[in-house]
């Protein structure tokens, strides 16, 4: 019952035709919620123009995530990739000067 616009994997995996299997038509079905709630937050990340290196260096300033040495050459990003986007939100106020999350952040 979810919409479709704006939420590709959701749209993706509802095209595809349902199990017949009880136990997969359950998965399936999970799916789907799984796939129209993340793209949901995909909506929103992009609405405010926050991308996948970004979520990742504000996760790590949160200090709840896993440590940037773990998680950047784990996703692939460049140091100067990282950097980048440190700076990035710095300038628009959601990191400080010491990579931590200001309360805007």
């Amino acid at each position: 019952a979810g919409t479709v616009a704006g939420r590709p994997l959701y749209a993706a995996n509802l095209a595809l035709e349902r199990p017949q299997e009880p136990h997969i038509a359950l998965w399936h079905a999970s799916t789907l919620l799984r796939e129209h709630r993340g793209d949901g937050h995909l909506t929103v990340l992009g609405w405010h123009e926050i991308t996948a290196v970004h979520c990742l260096v504000l996760d790590c300033a949160s200090g709840h995530g896993m440590p940037e040495e773990i998680v950047r050459p784990m996703r692939g990003w460049t140091e100067k990739e990282w950097a980048a986007a440190r700076q990035d939100l710095r300038d628009r106020g959601l990191v400080d000067g010491h990579g931590r999350l200001t309360p805007r952040g």
